[in-house]
């Protein structure tokens, strides 16, 4: 079976209603050709589409053309134009379709047939749905787990769309970094993250789906909840001891309980050393004294507690010394006159910290940060218990003027007069600071819009020298002077990688690499970084160069350009660059698929050792670990084709459950486009992985299956992986 045939029978995006059209003529004579066009569903906005050419009966059929279009019944102008019919062939090419209404499109589409033009209307319809569905249904929608039972025991959910829209391609659960706890399968099935190693602590979970098409993707919050439940596991209070005075009234922080809150009660289960003034909240956990206690100062009290709940079977668990009191003679109140920071400067990019200003009064106080300006969120640092703020090397804050409000408080403290201290801070320019530094690229692309990279042509048999200038870059050095330091990543395309008389870069930061010639189609990487300054000021960046040596009949044949293939490795989806065809390509016919000569490399980052390797059947590596990620044995071979493929060994796409467990694939029914499966490349560790994948891929241009899966029709891939793209 070849390749434009199985895909008119197999692919999601057409219903399976084909239409035999009688047509029309100018002279209203019998048509000498009927065409039969499968109608298009499945496809949302933005989405490019490629269709199959018609079948007909009669004779052949030419010069087809769009003759009228509607959109729900009514006269439709397609000015942009997104929909065109290849005047050849017939089939139908969407593009540029973003801004789409949504409904149903019919075409009336003419041809040449028999001395003739015919006429066929409403030959072939479109039906633009949304990209993303408006709500969606979780079943159930709570789940409720034992923590004390086997996690692949914990119920399961399942997710659907409760609006037409693009059908789900991939599924996945917005949680924080190294929290990790549930997963969602390649079926929409959220369960246990099974993968995770830690503990999933009892409490309520709300995860955020974030569900893609292949026209798009969208985040639900609250459409499903999880309930770990347990029995009173334990308690922690964030102040600890607490500091009580002499005779007054005190109370403790709200406690955190590590069990369900379902139900529960506090009951005091012992005080040493005894006494009765103890009191506890039976609902909250807070611990407190009346005003007016007898106990004496110096002392100190450590309490312990028998906490039940919903799950405890009508049973309390005795928490014991989970809270400490001192007892004092006084508590002094915070004297707002002594609470200040003093004014302050950072250069920015680098350390920086700074104390309250000495002689500040006030006893068994808390600090808190206010409410930030939007350039220092997420990266000010406060001690809560002495003040101290801290901002780390590295930072991107903006040089400036900044004001960062700290509020104390003590016991003695009015809520309703807060007692705040604003730090003036001024970053500074760093002399040193650069943002950008690059080589651009050979390829006639945007320099900085494009990861750098240089292709040329070669013999297939002479090592080359090239050097790649500095000056054809883009940087903001102005005239400075860096230190440069190259690292080989990946030397698979370089000769004598080790060799730093061959592969170096100059003082003048132009970079110096000797390619192998009989590396044809094959793609190597380095890293270089600048450093501007010496020292707390010193500036360092990196750039990753790619380069490769390419055989231009084969190039001729088919070529991705740019191609370095960027995409964000949690949330995947297409890279969005289409390849290019020799002239009079049947483009229905060409088929691509992972072949071999497999790399993964981690730890790009600058003053990173990288690390990673060669597929092979090594289970430390990444790359072998996501391989194996694909069999639901957990091991899979290393040559086996199938985790990067769109094909079964047929030729023939691949069965549903297959391909939801796949890594990535050339997808054909997108012209193509490299796709990556979201949260596919997740490490063991649970992170993403950010690194660089490299391998061959074959191809072939006439739908010939035997041809694919050789080495005879080779081109080099590479897929940048970053959780921050």
């Amino acid at each position: 079976m070849n390749k434009q045939s199985f895909l008119r029978n197999l692919l999601l995006l057409f219903v399976s209603c084909t239409l035999g059209i009688t047509a029309c003529t100018d002279d209203d004579t019998e048509s000498t050709v009927t065409l039969h066009y499968q109608q298009v569903g499945d496809i949302g906005p933005g989405m490019p589409y490629r269709g199959s050419a018609p079948t007909y009966s009669g004779v052949t059929p030419t010069e087809f053309a769009i003759d009228a279009i509607t959109l729900d019944g009514a006269p439709f102008t397609d000015e942009k134009p997104c929909f065109t019919v290849n005047p050849s062939e017939g089939y139908l090419n969407i593009a540029d379709s973003e801004n789409l209404p949504l409904g149903t499109y019919r075409f009336t589409i003419s041809c040449l047939a028999g001395g003739g033009r015919i006429v066929f209307p409403d030959v072939l319809s479109v039906h633009m749905v949304p990209a993303t569905p408006e709500q969606i249904i979780v079943t159930p929608s709570l789940i409720e787990a034992d923590y004390d039972a086997e996690r692949i025991s914990w119920g399961t959910a399942k997710v659907e769309a409760a609006d037409e829209a693009v059908s789900f391609n991939a599924y996945a659960l917005v949680q924080e970094k190294g929290k990790e706890y549930f997963a969602i399968s390649p079926a929409g099935v959220i369960s246990a993250n099974l993968k995770f190693k830690g503990e999933i602590p009892p409490g309520i979970y709300r995860p955020v789906l974030r569900l893609t098409t292949k026209a798009g993707s969208a985040d639900y919050k609250d459409a499903l909840t999880i309930k770990v439940n347990s029995r009173p596991l334990g308690i922690t209070y964030e102040r600890n001891p607490g500091t009580a005075e002499v005779a007054a009234a005190f109370e403790s922080d709200v406690p955190v309980l590590k069990g369900s809150a379902d139900e529960v009660h506090y009951e005091i289960l012992s005080v040493a050393p005894s006494t009765d003034q103890f009191a506890v909240d039976p609902a909250t956990g807070v611990i407190s004294l009346p005003q007016g206690h007898t106990l004496e100062a110096d002392t100190s009290y450590e309490i312990s507690l028998a906490v039940s709940n919903k799950f405890s079977h009508g049973e309390a668990v005795a928490l014991r010394g989970v809270y400490t009191v001192d007892i004092v003679p006084y508590i002094t109140p915070i004297d707002p006159k002594t609470f200040s920071y003093p004014a302050s400067k950072m250069t920015e990019f680098c350390q920086f910290e700074v104390e309250k200003k000495a002689g500040f009064v006030g006893d068994v106080v808390t600090f808190t940060l206010g409410e930030l300006p939007e350039a220092l969120e997420g990266r000010i640092a406060l001690d809560k218990q002495t003040g101290k703020i801290t901002i780390a090397r590295g930072n991107d804050i903006p040089v400036g003027q900044y004001t960062i409000p700290v509020f104390a408080a003590n016991p003695k403290s009015d809520p309703e007069n807060p007692t705040v201290a604003n730090l003036a801070l001024s970053v500074e320019a760093n002399p040193n600071m650069f943002h950008k530094f690059g080589y651009g690229n050979n390829l006639g692309l945007p320099a900085e819009e494009n990861a750098d990279q240089f292709r040329w042509d070669g013999d297939g048999k002479k090592n080359e020298d090239k050097v790649i200038a500095l000056a054809d870059g883009y940087n903001d050095f102005n005239g400075r002077k860096p230190v440069f330091k190259l690292d080989v990543v990946h030397n698979w395309a370089l000769q004598s990688p080790g060799d730093t008389s061959l592969q170096y870069v100059d003082e003048n930061g132009d970079l110096h690499l000797r390619m192998r010639g009989n590396r044809w189609g094959q793609i190597g990487y380095v890293r270089v970084t600048a450093t501007l300054g010496e020292g707390e000021t010193a500036v360092s960046r990196s750039t990753i160069v790619f380069v490769m040596m390419r055989q231009k009949a084969k190039s001729d044949q088919i070529e991705y350009t740019p191609f370095v293939h960027r995409i964000n490795s949690r949330k995947g989806g297409f890279t969005g660059i289409l390849p290019v065809y020799a002239a009079g390509t049947d483009a229905s016919k060409v088929m691509i698929r992972w072949r071999q000569n497999c790399f993964l490399y981690e730890g790009l980052e600058t003053g990173v050792k990288p690390y990673g390797g060669k597929l092979a059947d090594d289970n430390t590596l990444t790359i072998k670990q996501l391989w194996n990620s694909y069999s639901p044995s957990g091991v899979t071979s290393p040559s086996n084709s199938s985790p990067f493929n769109y094909y079964n060994d047929a030729g023939s796409a691949d069965t549903p459950e297959n391909m939801n467990r796949k890594l990535g694939y050339f997808d054909p029914t997108m012209n193509n486009q490299v796709y990556i499966r979201p949260n596919a490349w997740i490490r063991s560790d649970g992170e993403a992985v950010n690194g660089i994948l490299t391998f061959q891929a074959s191809y072939t241009l006439t739908a010939n299956t035997g041809e694919l899966g050789g080495t005879s029709n080779l081109i080099g891939v590479a897929v940048w992986l970053d959780e921050n793209f």
